[in-house]
Parts: structure tokens; sequence; C-alpha cells
């Protein structure tokens, strides 16, 4: 073969690699091309050394065997300074690649559509890249966490939560309404969490339910399950109580004037006030102080929401009630007379009393229990009240009523 053939084929050899190997899978790409590369380096080693010139040198320089020792000495000069330099460019290009695709993927936020149909809560993912679904949160229901994450792919592709139409029915009566939110707990792909939270609407006519959504925006981390309760203590209710107390006392805080205190022992008639006790406790051992704080809502028997406000621990003269493992405290759900009650906000200088008429309420008390650095959990337990003097009822529920979502 001519001396130009064997250099043309080495370089139409190198042509169809590039060509060649730009066709591959990404991840047959890389070793094809190094390796490819590799072996031209070679080639066109050997081509160099058999030229003429070269070989009657090495010839001169040294007998026959030796100069065959002389070129594969500098065959594997060339290979080690090619290896070198390709992995190093290589490993160069690769680190540029993954950094852009890092901080492409970094200023990617993730973008969610909510869709109720087909009874399902639908959950399409707008974004350009699948992010990872850990758990959902209905209402006040329990966080429902995943021992696996579920991918959620872009668009065509959708997750879907099956059971809303279900609850939903049990618990909105016919020709009513309820509002509920409903939260994703997710994590994208560098593992930074997201709550993606959304409201539904829904309205039931007979055995039809029609849901709306409305998106609410996302949340950065995951706030919700951060506030389970802990199985390292509990805050629990532990009784209800309705102790008769003075008309005149609805002004002032319960317990925290001595006429107030002297009024609960000599037990005055005509008006009673809601207590409900609850105690905290942590297992033997060294256990955080903490602070705890309360929310209440007043429902009427139609599921109406009447009235919310900040609650008033008896006797605290600040709305954060301070405990220490064992210790218990009495909150005040509401004040009651004959078919209507008075609601007792906490006021920083006097409680305020909302008077609302009727005779059978439900209260939620939402309880947020923390430290002074983090938050332990947050809580709710539902009362059920009825309003009829010195008849009156207090009830601790154990669930949250089916016909208020």
């Amino acid at each position: 073969m001519p001396e130009w053939a064997k250099w043309a084929a080495g370089v139409g050899f190198s042509i169809l690699l590039n060509l060649t190997a730009n066709k591959l899978p990404a991840r047959l790409h890389d070793p094809v091309l190094r390796w490819g590369w590799f072996g031209t380096a070679l080639y066109f080693t050997y081509l160099i050394l058999t030229v003429d010139a070269i070989e009657d040198g090495l010839g001169m320089l040294a007998p026959s065997k030796t100069s065959y020792v002389i070129a594969a000495a500098v065959g594997a000069v060339v290979a080690v300074v090619y290896w070198t330099t390709i992995n190093a460019a290589h490993s160069k290009i690769s680190k540029a690649s993954k950094s852009e695709e890092a901080i492409r993927e970094a200023s990617e936020e993730i973008s969610v559509a909510f869709i109720y149909q087909n009874k399902q809560i639908q959950i399409h993912n707008l974004g350009k890249l699948e992010f990872y679904l850990w758990g959902t949160k209905l209402g006040d229901s329990p966080v429902a966490m995943e021992t696996e994450a579920r991918v959620v792919s872009p668009e065509p592709f959708h997750y879907y939560i099956l059971g809303f139409e279900d609850l939903a029915l049990k618990q909105i009566p016919d020709g009513k309404e309820a509002r509920g939110l409903f939260q994703a707990f997710v994590k994208d792909k560098q593992g930074k969490e997201f709550t993606l939270r959304c409201l539904l609407w829904a309205t039931r006519s007979k055995n039809e339910l029609t849901v709306h959504t409305q998106n609410l925006g996302n949340l950065s981390g995951w706030p919700e399950t951060k506030s389970s309760p802990s199985p390292a203590f509990t805050f629990a209710l532990v009784r209800n109580t309705l102790l008769i107390l003075p008309r005149n006392l609805s002004n002032n805080r319960l317990g925290d004037r001595p006429t107030a205190r002297k009024n609960l022992r000599q037990g005055e008639r005509n008006l009673r006030v809601a207590l409900a006790r609850f105690q905290y406790k942590t297992p033997p051992g060294p256990s955080p102080k903490v602070e705890v704080k309360a929310n209440l809502m007043i429902f009427n028997d139609s599921s109406l929401l009447k009235h919310e406000y900040a609650g008033a621990w008896h006797s605290a003269i600040v709305q954060s009630k301070r405990f220490r493992s064992g210790d218990y405290a009495d909150l005040v759900l509401a004040l009651i007379g004959n078919k209507w009650i008075e609601a007792y906000e906490y006021d920083p200088k006097s409680p305020k009393c909302e008077k609302l008429k009727g005779t059978r309420f439900y209260i939620r008390a939402n309880f947020t229990v923390r430290t002074e650095t983090d938050l332990l959990t947050e809580q709710t337990q539902w009362f059920w009240l009825e309003a009829k003097g010195n008849a009156s009822t207090l009830v601790g529920l154990l669930k949250q009523p089916e016909h208020i979502i």
C-alpha cells in the first residue's frame, strides 16, 4: 500500500470515529471516543516510526531488535501523554456540563396544577424536571407519609390521589358546601423540601359532588410533617370540667385576681365556665420545657363557623402556657348561660367576650407546642357543648365531627 494511502486511511478513520461516536447513546459515546482516539494516536505513531528516514535512523542507532524496543517505548510515551491529556480534558468538560445542569435544575422551580376530575385529586407537573412526592395531608386529618417517594414526571403524566369524594360525601350534608386545605410534601432533585398547597371547595347536591381547586402556592420546607405528634412526649386532654362562676366574672381573668379566686371558692350561681384540662408528659430522664398556645374555633350545630379567637389558659396572664413534664393546666373554652355562650378570647389587658346565641356548639382547639427553638407538635381537640344553664353538658370528642370539614 502506498504511504499516502496509509495516511489517508488514518484521517478517514478519525473522521468516521467522530461521526459515529456522536450518534451513539451517552453511555457509549465517551468510551468509544476515548479508546478510538487512543487507537488512532498509536496508528499515527506507527506511521511516523515507519517512515524510511526515521526507520533508517533507528537502524543506525541500534540493532534491528533494539529498534523495535525504541519504537515501543515511543508508542508508550505517546499513549501516556495522550491518555493524561484526554482524561484531563474530558474531566474538565464533564464538570462544566454537570455544573451547568445543576445550576439549571436549581433555578427550575416546582410548578404544579391541582385538578379534580374522575373522583381524583390530580397533581400535574407543569415544570421541566421531575420531583418526588413523599406525603399528603387533607384538612385536619393526620399526615400520610410514604416510606418510598413517588416520582411525579412532567406533563403529559400526572399523579392522582383517591378517596377524597367518599370522605367528602360522608362529612358534607346535602345542599351544603365545605372548604379544605390539601397539602403535598415533595422534594426536588437536589433533595430540597417543598409543601405544595391547594384549597378544595366542595359542594354537595344529593350524591353529586362538585369540587373546585385553587392553587395557594408553594412553601419551602415541610412545616406540617415536622409538627406531627412526637412519640417522645404526650400533650393530651385528661378531663372536662364545668365550674359555677358569678355573672360579673366575665370581664375578669379567671383566677387571676384575688376576688375571682374568692368567687370561685364561693361557687356563685347562674354562670358556668367550660374548662378542659391538658397534661404534658415525657418519659423518664431529661425533658424539654415547652410553651403551649391555643386557638379556638366555635361552630354551631349546622357546622357554620361562628367565632375564631385566641384561647386563654385559666389563671395565666400570657397566652402561651409554660409546662414541665407532669404539669397540667385548664383551658377556658367558653362561658355558658341558658341558650347562649360567650367565647372567652385572650387579651393582654382583659379578656374579650363574644356572646353567641344557641344551644348546641362544637369547639375546635388547635394547640401549638414548642420549645424555645423548635416546634414540637401542632394538634387538635374537638368538644361538644350544650348550653342549658345549670344542666349544661361538655364532652371531649375522639375525632372531628363528620359534618364539619
